[in-house]
């Protein structure tokens, strides 16, 4: 908790990996058991799973019923709503084929049709009813929508970026950008006109990506993510998880750490989310920052 009342929470962006065990997780854990396990440690987790499928009610309410009734959720849109390629705007490269050091923007298909916010709604309204166990026992505590490197600051894009947030404007809404063109005080100053929450990133250093900025334009919520500085495997690479393969020192957090103490003094909430999941790094990582933060105690849960 900041000096002002305001909360900060630490996690991980996401808690089911196999690699995790022997790490993070005993040996022998069952993976149906993790969550419960993950939710004794930290207060809040990040759930991926539902950018590469739409979340299921059923798997919502499982995991509702495996955290303590303080723990909180963020849930990161589907990808069908910030990397299609018809989104609003531009053509959006798959990030994760795409190689940014290449620059420039792709041309948007000549043979497909723009996404409009109305050929979206059944999609909104399906998310909607697979989050909604958490929103009723009041676990949700906001919505992520990461966009590509490919996703670059235009009128359009940001007009899309105000619309998509006003459809889901009964939750708590956060942007995260990684094309560092949307550094930018005319955006900062829409995202704020608009109650949008603003994702602050720290991840490599490399041209054209988005710079470790603190800035909070919301009143509710501040965030931050962690994907780690693996430069060499950023755009090159065998399988995504590589990009966010790494580990930091205590003396890269400690920035952060005064970082993140300011931007609670903004907002209700800040989470604080490590991205650098492969191997339990993230696990290790965060109890670092919760270290750092003085939050080790206030938020640890008795074990058994």
């Amino acid at each position: 908790m900041s000096s002002s009342g305001n909360r900060v929470l630490v996690g991980t962006s996401g808690y089911s990996f196999e690699d995790w065990k022997g790490r993070f997780y005993p040996e022998r854990l069952s993976p149906s058991d993790m969550l419960s396990y993950y939710s004794k440690r930290f207060p809040m987790v990040e759930v991926n799973y539902t950018y590469y499928r739409m979340p299921s009610a059923s798997t919502m309410r499982g995991m509702d019923r495996k955290t303590p009734d303080d723990f909180e959720f963020v849930v990161k849109l589907n990808r069908s709503l910030t990397h299609s390629n018809r989104v609003i705007g531009s053509f959006v490269p798959d990030e994760e084929s795409s190689n940014g050091a290449a620059g420039g923007r792709s041309a948007r298909g000549s043979q497909e049709p723009e996404v409009t916010l109305d050929s979206l709604k059944d999609t909104i309204a399906s998310f909607k009813e697979g989050v909604a166990p958490l929103v009723e026992s009041g676990k949700l505590s906001c919505l992520l929508a990461q966009f590509p490197w490919g996703f670059t600051n235009t009128d359009r894009n940001l007009e899309y970026v105000v619309a998509l947030a006003r459809e889901f404007s009964e939750f708590w809404f956060v942007v995260e950008f990684r094309n560092a063109a949307w550094v930018s005080d005319a955006v900062f100053s829409t995202l704020k006109a608009h109650g949008i929450g603003f994702c602050c990133v720290d991840e490599p250093g490399l041209k054209g990506l988005f710079p470790p900025i603190a800035i909070s334009t919301s009143p509710e919520v501040s965030y931050v993510r962690f994907h780690g500085r693996n430069a060499s495997k950023w755009w090159k690479h065998d399988d995504p998880s590589e990009r966010y393969d790494y580990l930091y020192d205590e003396d890269e957090l400690r920035p952060w750490a005064d970082k993140i103490l300011r931007l609670s003094e903004n907002s209700r909430k800040t989470y604080v989310l490590f991205n650098n999941c492969t191997d339990g790094k993230a696990t290790e990582n965060a109890r670092q920052m919760q270290s750092l933060l003085g939050l080790v105690q206030t938020y640890e849960r008795p074990l058994f």
